[in-house]
């Protein structure tokens, strides 16, 4: 198990399917203003710095607000 794993799954909504999480895990997610994308799977293989972990939170919640419209 990854760490950090279920807090950042818990920001989408407890109805979103497996489906759905493994695409949030592996969208690619915009990190600076440089164009240097990563996905959250590969954020979360390796310790993620506070900044990366309130990314990933801020990200998961776009992504459900997204899902929902």
């Amino acid at each position: 198990m990854l760490s950090h794993l279920e807090e950042i799954l818990q920001c989408l909504p407890q109805e979103t399917d497996a489906i759905t999480r493994v695409s949030f895990l592996t969208s690619p997610v915009p990190m600076d203003g440089k164009g240097t994308v990563r996905t959250p799977l590969e954020i979360l293989q390796k310790v993620p710095s506070d900044q990366e972990l309130m990314l990933l939170r801020r990200e998961a919640n776009l992504f459900a607000r997204h899902m929902a419209s």
